[in-house]
């Protein structure tokens, strides 16, 4: 599992934690629009800082950061803590912006554009606009000094403090943050006018057709029990959320499909589109005869049951 586990992270490891993390999110739970694919911006951006800023050699061996992600389903609430034991925010900051405070320098730092001279500056004024829209909270700690930042609703003016604490030892920082996995966030508002690229949803459309295809064979969890298919069924459900497109589900070199397996996608589908969405816009493809047997079953029985 990615989620509820710390993950050490250095520049080779990076991209794999985080791409990890975020498939798990896909098939954990039905999110919001957008919310998964902000959860992935605000990963990449806070967890690259460390990479970028908190060392003064960010190719040192030692150039390492600590990740953990949970899902808290009795809220619906994503929490995130991003840690590293590098210079510190105000360190960081020296040469960009000199004689600030610890407090002014963490502020600072959640400006847009603001940079330690590596990178474009944007990583933890992303996160900040995103928890906003997610009616989330974040803190930020470095040095002993943490500042919190809470949005109890998203039209609301925010709550933020400044407290002090003891650190383990001097340059460290720690991001911790949290979403509302069922907001709804609209990135052209968010970020001003920016809107980052999908690539986990380009990289499943067919080429010249207005649609978009999963594969049973490379990514369900085997074909055999209810939870693998709830899970594959989640994975359509928060790519497909708020896009046009229609989905093809593909059957093609899959394994024989337990009846548990059958009933549960087709059952978890309809219920999150609808039966007119999903007859409308799901195509189930290159089903073997044992496959389609199996759905076929399935649907008869729950028919048989009304």
């Amino acid at each position: 599992r990615a989620i509820n586990c710390v993950w050490k992270f250095n520049p080779d490891t990076h991209h794999n934690v985080i791409d990890s993390i975020i498939n798990e999110f896909r098939q954990i739970e039905d999110m919001g629009e957008n919310v998964v694919q902000s959860l992935e911006l605000a990963l990449n951006e806070v967890t690259d800082n460390i990479i970028q800023h908190s060392l003064s050699a960010p190719d040192e061996e030692n150039s390492i950061g600590y990740v953990m992600a949970q899902f808290h389903r009795s809220n619906n609430e994503i929490a995130v803590a991003v840690f590293d034991y590098g210079q510190g925010i105000q360190s960081s900051l020296k040469r960009a912006k000199r004689g600030l405070t610890l407090q002014d320098s963490i502020k600072s730092a959640l400006e847009r554009g603001v940079t330690g001279g590596n990178g474009a500056g944007n990583g933890l004024w992303m996160m900040s606009q995103i928890v906003a829209a997610a009616s989330g909270q974040f803190s930020v700690a470095s040095g002993n000094a943490r500042y919190s930042f809470t949005h109890h609703e998203h039209d609301a003016a925010p709550y933020s403090f400044f407290s002090s604490f003891s650190p383990i030892k001097d340059g460290t920082t720690l991001i911790d943050f949290q979403l509302d996995s069922n907001a709804r966030i609209d990135f052209f508002n968010v970020l001003d006018g920016y809107e980052p690229t999908d690539l986990w949803y380009e990289n499943h459309l067919n080429d010249g057709l207005d649609r978009i295809s999963f594969d049973v064979r490379k990514e369900a969890r085997g074909a055999r029990s209810r939870r693998s298919a709830k899970a594959f069924a989640y994975l359509i459900i928060n790519t497909i959320k708020g896009k046009p497109e229609k989905c093809t589900i593909d059957f093609a070199d899959a394994p024989n499909m337990s009846a548990s397996f059958a009933d549960e996608l087709i059952l978890s589908l309809v219920e999150k589109l609808g039966f007119v969405g999903f007859v409308k816009n799901i195509e189930l493809a290159n089903l073997s005869h044992f496959n389609q047997m199996m759905v076929n079953n399935c649907m008869q029985v729950r028919f048989e049951r009304k």
